[in-house]
């Protein structure tokens, strides 16, 4: 009598629903958190006759004491399965007499979220019942994607870094290379995403594919170089890594390190052949990102290792055209320097030169130093010049 007692504040509640649950007949509702000592999980543990799924876990508990103390036999039909719900909640033992009475149907039901079972015990990381699910038939849903964030029983476990479940997962059908998520990623592409070393080495050595590439034309490499992991880009490139692929903007891992103006990455690449000049879609290298981002570091590490300084975008401009655009002049001398004389009076698609740049500009001290070194005048530079004082560089 005082167990029933405490439930009454909780059956008040359930009285609301009471015409409702008339006509239903429970036998597995199982409460979140619900000790198993319980008389209520007791009670409900001693009437298998019907079945169940509930959605809410808001109503679980006033059902449930309404169940205990009216002992009424309802029915309930919810959006999904008891099995999933007891997997999501951990109840091995209420897993076990549920897949005792039911069929491979019922093992690979999925929720309104296309997750199954075998989903929601990945995504707890309950080992045990990920095994008797698959001996259960699970192994027909073992690719089976949530719609809701893309996931699947694998990658799951990769969250969970649960290798030995992944092994398992892979010895009866998981796809290693499934494409999977919103944009098309791979669980190797996802290892290298979280920097974990090991499991990325586990996964190549049990046939990831190196370079498969997502929507985005990314493959592990470029998130591997992107997320700064010396390790495991060294691993990708021991293990043929195709350090030259572009993705959809044309960018490549090298244009990736120099993006973050990663001198030990690059020079890793480098040293396993990776493309100094590569350029993107818009025809930039990274040595004229770097001189638009004005990193004064990553500029003389390219140049010092072959960059080409005459190498113009799409449009023609060339690294020292940029160089005047950004009006910095120790990256316009430090060109100079060291080969960009040469396109000095090259013109973009626009008919426009370093000098004209320096004219609109009105730098003084960079027009007397373009023209010192080559660059030819024109009546053109002086209809930009609005600083009389400097038409004398042009007589």
């Amino acid at each position: 009598m005082q167990k029933k007692t405490t439930l009454l504040s909780i059956v008040t509640l359930a009285s609301l629903i009471t015409t409702q649950l008339s006509a239903i007949n429970f036998s597995y509702l199982f409460p979140k958190k619900q000790p198993a000592s319980s008389p209520i999980i007791k009670y409900i543990s001693s009437n298998p006759k019907t079945i169940m799924a509930i959605t809410s876990a808001a109503i679980a508990m006033p059902v449930a004491a309404y169940l205990y103390i009216k002992r009424n036999d309802v029915a309930c039909y919810l959006t999904s399965t008891k099995l999933l719900l007891a997997c999501k909640s951990g109840n091995l033992d209420l897993v076990k007499s549920i897949l005792s009475n039911c069929n491979e149907d019922i093992v690979n039901k999925v929720n309104y979220n296309n997750e199954t079972p075998l989903f929601w015990a990945c995504l707890i990381n309950n080992p045990a019942m990920i095994r008797i699910l698959i001996a259960n038939g699970a192994k027909k849903s073992i690719n089976t994607a949530s719609s809701k964030t893309g996931n699947t029983p694998l990658s799951l476990t990769l969250y969970n870094d649960n290798l030995k479940m992944m092994k398992f997962l892979l010895d009866n059908g998981a796809d290693i290379n499934q494409s999977i998520l919103m944009h098309s990623t791979t669980v190797l592409k996802i290892a290298c995403d979280n920097t974990n070393f090991n499991a990325v080495k586990f996964l190549v050595e049990n046939g990831a594919d190196i370079n498969k590439a997502d929507i985005y034309g990314q493959t592990p490499l470029f998130i591997a170089s992107a997320e700064k992991s010396i390790n495991i880009v060294k691993y990708l490139l021991d293990n043929s890594a195709n350090i030259d692929i572009a993705n959809i903007k044309g960018e490549t891992p090298f244009s990736f390190a120099c993006d973050d103006n990663n001198i030990e990455l690059m020079e890793l690449l480098l040293l396993n052949g990776a493309n100094i000049n590569t350029s993107d879609i818009y025809g930039f290298t990274p040595l004229l990102w770097a001189i638009i981002s004005e990193e004064i570091g990553t500029i003389k590490y390219l140049v010092s290792h072959s960059a080409d300084v005459n190498l113009p975008n799409s449009n023609c401009s060339t690294p020292l055209f940029w160089a005047c655009q950004i009006n910095n002049l120790e990256i316009v001398k430090y060109l100079i320097e060291n080969g960009a004389q040469k396109s000095i009076n090259e013109l973009n698609d626009y008919g426009t030169s370093a000098l004209d740049v320096a004219c609109q500009l009105n730098n003084e001290e960079m027009i007397e130093y373009l023209i010192k070194h080559g660059a030819t005048t024109t009546d053109y530079n002086i209809k930009l010049i609005e600083n009389e004082n400097l038409k004398k560089y042009f007589k």
